[in-house]
C-alpha cells in the first residue's frame, strides 16, 4: 500500500479504510507472535545436535542389525535341519550342532560398491553362500558428510565417481540409490556347539529345542529394539525420514533370494526374514497407534 502510495497511485476512502485494517491485524498478528516467542524456553542447540547424532548412530545400525537378523535366521534353518537328521538317526554326533558364526573385517578405508543384483555374485567360502559386491565403484571414497554403511545417501551424489547428470555410477551404470558406502566386511564361518555341554543328562533333541528357543527369543529382542529406535526416528526427526531398519531387512531378503537362484539351500532363511519383516512392521503400527492416542 505504502509502495503504491509512493508511486502515485490513488485509492478510494474504502480502500484506504481496507488496507488500514489489513495493516493493523498484521500489527496483531506479529506482536501475539512475540508474545509466545517471549514464553517459550529457550532451546539449547547442543540438544538438536546430539539427537542429529542419535539419529545418524541409529542409521548406521541398520546394516548390522539387519546381519544379525540374517544370522539368526540361518543358525535357525540349521539347528532344524540337525534337528531332523537327529530324528532320523542320520545324524553321526547328535549332541554336536553346527552353527554359523561371524567376524567384521574392517576395510580400513570407506568403499563405495553397487548392491544391483547385476553387480553382484554368489560365492562359496567354508561351505557358506555369500552374495559378493563385485562393482567397487569407488574402492577408496573418502567423501565427508556420508552415513557409513547406508544404502543410496544423498551425500553420495557429490561423489567424483559418479555420473551427476544422471544421477548413476561411471563404472557400473547403476543409480545412486542402488549403492552402499561400507567400511568393513562380515566373514562368516561354522563352528560347533555341545548343544548338552551344561547338563549331560539332557537329550540331544531338548539340547536343540532351547537353541532354537533362544534364538527366536533373541530375534524378538531385536524387533522390539528395532521399533523403538525407529519411532524414535519418526518422533524427532525434524524432517521426514526413511525407515533403514525395514529397507535393509528388505535387502537381505533380496540377497537371501538371490543366493536361492544359485542353489543355495536357504528356504527357511527366507520365510523367517518375511516373517521378521512382517513382526517388524506390526510391531511399528501398534507403536504409531499408541503414539498418536498419546499426543
Amino acid at each position: 500500500f505504502l509502495a503504491l502510495c509512493k508511486n502515485g497511485i490513488e485509492f478510494n476512502p474504502e480502500e484506504k479504510k481496507d488496507y488500514s485494517r489489513s495493516w493493523d491485524h498484521s500489527i496483531l498478528e506479529f506482536s501475539r507472535l512475540i508474545s509466545r516467542i517471549i514464553k517459550c524456553d529457550k532451546h539449547a542447540t547442543r540438544d538438536t545436535l546430539s539427537l542429529n547424532e542419535a539419529q545418524q548412530l541409529i542409521r548406521k545400525l541398520s546394516r548390522p542389525i539387519g546381519e544379525i537378523s540374517t544370522l539368526i535366521q540361518e543358525n535357525l534353518q540349521l539347528a532344524e535341519q540337525h534337528k531332523n537328521n537327529v530324528i532320523s538317526n542320520r545324524a553321526p554326533t547328535p549332541q554336536v550342532l553346527p552353527q554359523e558364526d561371524a567376524e567384521i573385517v574392517p576395510l580400513g578405508y570407506p568403499r563405495t560398491v553397487c548392491t544391483n543384483e547385476k553387480c553382484t555374485k554368489v560365492i562359496t567360502i567354508d561351505n557358506i553362500g555369500k552374495v559378493d559386491y563385485t562393482s567397487h565403484c569407488h574402492p577408496h571414497c573418502y567423501l565427508t558428510g556420508v552415513e557409513q554403511e547406508t544404502i543410496g545417501h544423498e551425500k553420495l551424489k557429490d561423489c567424483t565417481a559418479m555420473d551427476k547428470s544422471l544421477d548413476t555410477y561411471n563404472k557400473c551404470g547403476c543409480m545412486r540409490k542402488e549403492h552402499m558406502y561400507i567400511t568393513y566386511e562380515v566373514r562368516k564361518f561354522i563352528t560347533n556347539i555341545v548343544t548338552n555341554s551344561k547338563n549331560i543328562t539332557q537329550s540331544p533333541i531338548d539340547g536343540i529345542e532351547q537353541l532354537i528357543k533362544d534364538l527366536k527369543e533373541e530375534q524378538e529382542a531385536i524387533i522390539k529394539v528395532c521399533t523403538q529406535l525407529g519411532q524414535f526416528l519418526r518422533a524427532n526427526a525434524l524432517s521426514p525420514v526413511n525407515d533403514n531398519i525395514l529397507e535393509y531387512i528388505e535387502d537381505f531378503i533380496r540377497e537371501e533370494k538371490t543366493k536361492r537362484s544359485a542353489e543355495v539351500q536357504n528356504d527357511g532363511v527366507i520365510v523367517g526374514l518375511e516373517k521378521l519383516l512382517v513382526d517388524y512392521k506390526n510391531e511399528m503400527n501398534i507403536l504409531q497407534q499408541q503414539f498418536i492416542r498419546f499426543y
